[in-house]
C-alpha cells in the first residue's frame, strides 16, 4: 500500500506534466511557471543572460538542462516530477528513522502523494518540488546529527541548506535559522556539565546569531535599507494586486510592536484562509478542505506529543520547531490564499512527520532505527 501510494502520486504528476507539455497549459502552469520556463529558454540560447541570484538559480538550472537537451516545457515539468519523487523517498526514510508505524507511513504518504495542491504545483516548472526535496533532506540529516549517529551527515545538511537557500529568499532565512538552531542544540548537548548559566549563555548566543542572520537577510540579501517591519511591509505592498483571494487588507506594519502583534494573526490566516465564509469559487472549496486537513494534522501533533517516549519527544520537537519557523517566515510576506497553497508545500513533509510520529512501534524497532523498507534501501545508507 505504501509503494502504491508513492507510485500513484508519480503517475498523477506524470499525467499533469504530459498535459502541460503537449496540450496545456495545465492549472497552475501559468504566471510564475511560464516565467521560469521562458527565462530558462533565454539562458539556454545565450548564457550571457544568466543572472546567478537567489530566486533565479532554478531558471539557471533549467537553462543548462535545456542547453544540453531541448527547451521543452515537458522536460522541465518532468524534472519537477523527479524532484518530487526524490523528496517522497527522503520523507519515507525520515519516517523510518523516527519509527513511525507502517500504517502511519501509509497515511502520511497518501497525503503527501495525493494532496491536490501538491499534484498541481509539483508537476510544472515551479520551484516547489525542489524546495520539498531540499527541506526533507535537511531535516533527515539534522535528525541524524541530533541522534549522534554519524557526523558524516553534516556535509549533506550543509548542501541541503545551500540548495534550499538559493531557491527562494524566504528559504534562505529559514536555512540560516535552521543551522543556528541545530548548532545551538548540539552545543547544549555537548556540555558535560549542564548548568542554568551555561544553558542561558548558549541560548542567548543562538538568539543573537539568529537576530544577526535576520539583519543580514533583510539588509544585504534583499539590499533594503529598512527595518524588518518596513521590509515586510514593502514586500507585502509590492505583491498586493487586488486579487480575489487577498486577506491582509487594512493591515499596516508601522513598527516592531505592530509586527510582533500581527505575527499570530498572520500565521493563523496563512494556515487557514480561506475561511468557509470567504469561499467564492470552486477552487476555494478544495483549499478549505486542505485547511481542515492541516488543522487535523496540527491537532495530531499536539495530542501525540503527550504519548511519545522521551527518546523520541525531543526529536519531534526539533521537527515541529522547524515547521513553525518555516510557516511563520512564509506568513509574513504571503498576502493571498492562492500563493499560500504553494508556500505550504515545502513544509508538508515536516508537518506529516510530526503528525504521525506518535504511532507506537516496539522499543526494539526504535533501537534498530526504524522499520526496513526494501524499495528505499537500508536505514542509514545514502540514497
Amino acid at each position: 500500500m505504501f509503494r502504491r501510494a508513492f507510485w500513484f502520486g508519480v503517475i498523477l504528476r506524470l499525467a499533469v506534466a504530459i498535459w502541460n507539455g503537449f496540450f496545456g497549459p495545465s492549472y497552475g502552469a501559468d504566471l510564475d511557471a511560464v516565467t521560469f520556463h521562458r527565462a530558462a529558454v533565454d539562458y539556454a540560447s545565450d548564457l550571457a543572460l544568466r543572472r546567478p541570484e537567489i530566486g533565479f538559480i532554478y531558471s539557471d538550472f533549467l537553462g543548462l538542462i535545456y542547453m544540453l537537451t531541448t527547451d521543452s516545457i515537458f522536460l522541465g515539468s518532468l524534472l519537477s516530477v523527479v524532484a518530487w519523487a526524490a523528496s517522497a523517498i527522503v520523507l519515507a526514510r525520515t519516517m523510518r528513522l523516527l519509527s513511525i508505524s507502517r500504517w502511519g507511513q501509509v497515511e502520511a504518504m497518501l497525503i503527501y502523494a495525493l494532496l491536490p495542491s501538491s499534484i498541481i504545483y509539483t508537476s510544472v516548472t515551479l520551484r516547489e518540488a525542489y524546495e520539498m526535496l531540499f527541506i526533507n533532506l535537511a531535516i533527515y540529516a539534522a535528525l541524524q546529527i541530533y541522534r549522534g549517529v554519524n557526523w558524516k551527515y553534516w556535509p549533506g545538511f550543509a548542501l541541503a541548506i545551500a540548495g534550499v537557500g538559493v531557491l527562494h529568499g524566504a528559504l534562505l532565512a529559514f536555512g540560516m535559522l535552521m543551522v543556528i538552531a541545530l548548532g545551538t542544540v548540539m552545543a547544549l548537548r555537548s556540555c558535560r556539565v549542564v548548568s542554568p548559566s551555561r544553558v542561558a549563555m548558549i541560548a542567548v548566543a543562538g538568539l543573537g546569531l539568529s537576530l544577526l542572520g535576520f539583519w543580514w537577510f533583510t539588509s544585504v540579501s534583499y539590499n533594503l535599507r529598512h527595518s524588518l517591519p518596513a521590509t515586510v511591509e514593502i514586500h507585502r505592498r509590492a505583491t498586493l494586486a487586488g486579487a480575489r483571494s487577498e486577506y491582509i487588507e487594512g493591515v499596516s506594519l508601522n513598527g516592531m510592536p505592530a509586527l510582533i502583534a500581527y505575527l499570530p494573526v498572520a500565521l493563523f490566516q496563512y494556515l487557514f484562509e480561506p475561511m468557509p465564509w470567504h469561499v467564492s469559487a470552486l477552487v476555494d472549496l478544495e483549499l478549505v478542505a486542505e485547511n481542515l486537513l492541516r488543522a487535523y494534522l496540527l491537532w495530531r501533533i499536539v495530542k501525540g506529543l503527550r504519548y511519545l517516549p522521551a527518546e523520541r519527544r525531543s526529536l519531534v520537537w526539533v521537527v515541529v520547531f522547524f515547521y513553525l519557523v518555516l510557516e511563520l517566515i512564509w506568513s509574513m510576506g504571503t498576502v493571498n490564499w492562492g500563493t499560500a497553497a504553494r508556500h505550504h508545500l515545502p513544509g508538508l513533509g515536516l508537518l506529516l512527520v510530526a503528525a504521525y510520529v506518535h504511532s507506537r512501534p516496539s522499543r526494539r524497532t526504535w533501537e534498530r532505527g526504524g522499520e526496513p523498507a526494501r524499495w528505499a534501501g537500508r536505514e542509514g545508507h545514502a540514497l
